[in-house]
């Protein structure tokens, strides 16, 4: 957080810190934490559901975004990672999410780094001939040593799936199934 006080002070940055939570919220400590840190540096937050979001935000010609009347300079999303934490139909979520993609307004996580972080993006550059289009050997051998093998459920051939069940139900202790669901606190051990 220290960095974000940091850029709004270099940058004499005047608009809110906003705070994307969900409609029921599990982890409002942290949160509040995060929001008096911030309000402590003279940084002006505000937490918001998704679907107020949708309803009270704005873009002006110059891709500005606003909440009512007040510009917005972040959008700090502690929900969002999936359509279930989204209410009301999907082209108004679709346009939300568009909204906030090409605002000015910088996303925390970026759309980048969401992207990266499902499920589905993580077993593809988990592949060896993946990541060697990106980096040469040395780098390709150096982030092997911190992947872990991942499967695809979906995609499988029935005979390989039947062999891979079998072999982590003999070794539950081994794997973590990890559903594709993001947002954590989805994962499966020993089961």
């Amino acid at each position: 957080m220290a960095t974000i006080a940091n850029y709004y002070q270099k940058k004499e940055i005047k608009g809110l810190f906003l705070i994307l939570i969900a409609d029921i919220e599990t982890t409002i400590l942290e949160q509040k934490y995060i929001e008096c840190h911030l309000r402590d540096q003279g940084i002006k937050c505000k937490r918001l559901k998704l679907q107020e979001l949708i309803e009270h935000c704005h873009l002006n010609e110059d891709r500005n975004l606003y909440l009512r009347d007040e510009l917005v300079s972040f959008a700090y999303f502690r929900t969002g990672y999936n359509l279930g934490m989204y209410t009301g139909n999907l082209a108004q979520v679709r346009k939300c999410r568009q909204m906030l993609a090409v605002s000015k307004a910088i996303s925390i996580p970026s759309v980048n780094f969401e992207l990266i972080n499902l499920k589905r993006m993580q077993i593809e550059l988990s592949k060896p001939f993946i990541i060697r289009q990106f980096l040469n050997e040395e780098e390709a051998r150096s982030l092997e040593t911190s992947l872990i093998e991942s499967w695809d459920f979906d995609t499988m051939r029935d005979v390989d799936y039947d062999i891979l069940v079998n072999i982590i139900k003999e070794n539950k202790e081994d794997y973590v199934l990890k559903p594709n669901k993001e947002g954590g606190d989805n994962n499966i051990f020993g089961e």
